[in-house]
């Protein structure tokens, strides 16, 4: 939560991409914070409707 989260909402393309990759890849973690869980979805979405064809693409295949 203090380390990926922020990233989500980086200015640097490349790490909002990483973060969407970390949440995909730890989809199947039991979070035990809800809260962190939809941020994190909220900031994942967020990241379909940016300039960034990888970070759009890492986003989607977060969320499936």
């Amino acid at each position: 939560m203090e380390h990926v989260l922020p990233d989500l909402e980086s200015t640097q393309p490349f790490l909002r991409s990483r973060a969407n990759w970390v949440y995909g890849e730890f989809a199947n973690f039991e979070f035990s914070d809800n809260k962190h869980v939809q941020l994190a979805i909220d900031g994942i979405y967020k990241s379909l409707f940016v300039d960034e064809l990888p970070t759009k693409l890492s986003a989607a295949i977060a969320l499936a």
